[in-house]
This record gives C-alpha cells, sequence and structure tokens, in this order.
C-alpha cells in the first residue's frame, strides 16, 4: 500500500512540474498567449465561471493541479493492472469520472467564492 502512494506521489510530482513548465511557455509564447485551454472553456461555458473575475493564473494553476491527478491516476492504473485490455478499459471509464468529478468539484469552489 506505501508502494502505491509512494509512486503516485512521485509521479504526481513529475506530471504537475511538466504541466507547470507547459503553462509558463504557453504563457510566454506570441501565437498562444490568448488562447484559452479546453479544461478553462469547459469551466467556462458548462458552469459559467468568470475567468476575469477569478484569474486565469488562478485558474491555469488549478487545472495543471487537476489534470495532473488525473493523469497520474491513470499511470499507476496502467502501470499496476497486469491484463492490458482490462487496464485501458479501467483507464477509460476513470478518466471520463474523473474529469466529470473533479472539475464539478473545482466549478463548486469558483462559484462559491465568486
Amino acid at each position: 500500500m506505501t508502494n502505491i502512494i509512494e509512486q503516485f506521489l512521485i509521479v504526481f510530482i513529475i506530471v504537475y512540474c511538466l504541466n507547470k513548465i507547459f503553462i509558463y511557455f504557453k504563457r510566454k509564447s506570441k501565437k498562444f498567449k490568448k488562447v484559452l485551454s479546453s479544461e478553462i472553456l469547459m469551466l467556462v461555458k458548462l458552469y459559467g465561471i468568470d475567468i476575469n473575475r477569478i484569474g486565469l493564473k488562478k485558474v491555469e494553476n488549478d487545472t495543471a493541479l487537476v489534470n495532473s491527478i488525473i493523469i497520474t491516476t491513470d499511470l499507476l492504473i496502467y502501470y499496476n493492472v497486469k491484463d492490458l485490455l482490462y487496464s485501458i478499459l479501467l483507464i477509460f471509464v476513470i478518466t471520463f469520472v474523473l474529469i466529470f468529478v473533479l472539475y464539478r468539484i473545482l466549478a463548486r469552489i469558483y462559484l462559491k467564492n465568486m
């Protein structure tokens, strides 16, 4: 059990750092500076979140955190489940559930603070 928790923390830190590096270079790019990511567009369109009120930097950091949790969970399932077909099906289902649940929680937090 502690092995899985250690794996989760190590992979999470690596994935989160990679997400932050991606966001940093996206902000520096002249071409993609004003383009919103699909996660932020989903928060705006589905939940009516006002990005200008919260701040784009805070929303990008929070979506990087949520994406890191989702990616880390998928990677741990892939490496710890022996049957390939079963692990892919499990990843497919769990990814959609995590996206729905975690972004809904994030939207509720934003709506409460607005």
